[in-house]
């Protein structure tokens, strides 16, 4: 994901070595990610930690954003409403105006993967995403890794619950 450089060989994706990327450009070739641990935005709304991931793939010049230029309205306004379906289709509309650090654990596992879902992957890496769920989370989560996959995101999972892994992986 490029948050930490390979200490040997080499990662081939799409025929393009990228083991050397930051990972905002690995993100903008289609590698999406998960944590084990919730990483997000915690003094942050859960609209605006979804909102922020949209960064990746706006088309602006990158000397505005330095300069802290916003984007266009066309933009701003896709990303917003690209914010609403994903929340609206991941059972989150109802938490989009919390703040992160007040959300149950499960919420904040699905409000880091609506973030990862928010830059538009090919493929997206999981680590542990059912990791502390209960089940009824566990089947909202499995609902939306079917999702992804109807959609044609290939998934790689690392997962401890071998049933949960059973259900949602096809080898």
């Amino acid at each position: 994901n490029g948050l930490l450089r390979p200490s040997r060989g080499k990662v081939i994706f799409r025929g393009e070595d990228v083991s050397g990327f930051p990972a905002y450009l690995i993100t903008r070739k289609g590698i999406g990610w998960t944590f084990q641990q919730n990483v997000l935005f915690r003094k942050r709304t859960v609209w605006e930690n979804v909102l922020i991931a949209h960064e990746v793939h706006d088309k602006h010049d990158e000397w505005l954003s330095f300069l802290g230029l916003s984007r266009s309205r066309s933009q701003e306004k896709e990303a917003s409403e690209s914010t609403l379906r994903l929340l609206d289709e991941m059972g989150l509309i109802s938490w989009k105006d919390r703040l992160c650090s007040d959300l149950p654990h499960g919420i904040q596992r699905m409000v880091g993967l609506a973030i990862a879902r928010a830059v538009k992957p090919d493929v997206m890496l999981l680590d542990e995403p059912f990791g502390g769920m209960n089940l009824s989370e566990i089947a909202n989560m499995v609902r939306v890794i079917e999702q992804m996959k109807s959609r044609g995101v290939t998934l790689l999972l690392v997962e401890h619950r071998m049933k949960v892994v059973m259900a949602v992986c096809d080898r």
